[in-house]
């Protein structure tokens, strides 16, 4: 059973947010993700709750008439 607070890797980050590595790294270059690497490694690493953070819900617009489009 794998652990729900274990850090991401850079690929899973990736995989987890629907978006390339490529596209994380921008985000991590802006600030808008935080990315840790554990010493001696190198690699990025990523806590889901950061990236589910980025996640903002959509507003919905309630339609007149209440038909269906």
């Amino acid at each position: 059973m794998s652990n729900p607070d274990a850090p991401l890797y850079l690929d899973q980050a990736a995989e987890y947010l629907s978006v390339s590595p490529k596209t994380i790294r921008r985000m991590i270059s802006r600030g808008e993700v935080p990315a840790y690497r554990l010493a001696g490694t190198g690699r990025l690493r990523f806590l889901k709750k950061d990236l589910d953070a980025l996640l903002v819900p959509v507003p919905t617009v309630a339609r007149q008439g209440g038909g269906r489009a």
